[in-house]
């Protein structure tokens, strides 16, 4: 088994947990600004720049361990880039506590990078208020994709699909 297997087979074992965790679901629309960052800066000419935070990657044996994500958010805060990606899944050192951490830090839109295989992931990325949240079509069928994806809308949240070759958009 894969490091990519390994963490969807995790995602799914704990989808009972978020079930139960997120049992009575108050009502969410959030207004999402990572689009409206981008096209601002289209229509000045500028360059979007999206920066993330992840403390270490399984796959990575030389990769700097990071353990303060405050200092981190702020420096890309000060830097002006347009979104902050930040990495919640345990396999990389993150949680969902590292959005509400940021949030302290910036006011930059925040896009959720995990391995999203449920509507329940979702909600928990719209209580958490995140701007935009990613899919990875490795890991999704098309028709789970598209759920996902209309899903994250309905919420207000922006998508972002990650495609590492042409066998992931087939």
């Amino acid at each position: 088994m894969n490091v990519l297997e390994k963490i969807v087979n995790e995602q799914n074992s704990k989808l009972s947990y978020l079930n139960r965790k997120y049992k009575i679901r108050k009502k969410i629309k959030y207004k999402s600004r990572f689009i409206k960052e981008i096209e601002k800066n289209n229509s000045q000419n500028k360059t979007s720049l999206i920066a993330e935070f992840k403390r270490f990657s399984p796959s990575v044996k030389e990769f700097k361990k990071i353990q303060s994500i405050r200092e981190v958010i702020k420096s890309y805060d000060k830097a002006n880039v347009t979104c902050i990606s930040i990495l919640t899944d345990k396999n990389f050192g993150g949680s969902i506590n590292d959005i509400v951490i940021a949030k302290k830090y910036t006011n930059k839109p925040i896009i959720r990078k995990d391995f999203i295989i449920d509507p329940i992931q979702i909600y928990e990325s719209a209580f958490y208020e995140v701007d935009a949240i990613l899919l990875i079509a490795r890991i999704l069928t098309e028709k789970k994709l598209l759920e996902l994806e209309n899903c994250a809308r309905s919420y207000g949240l922006d998508v972002l699909i990650e495609i590492e070759s042409e066998k992931d958009l087939l």
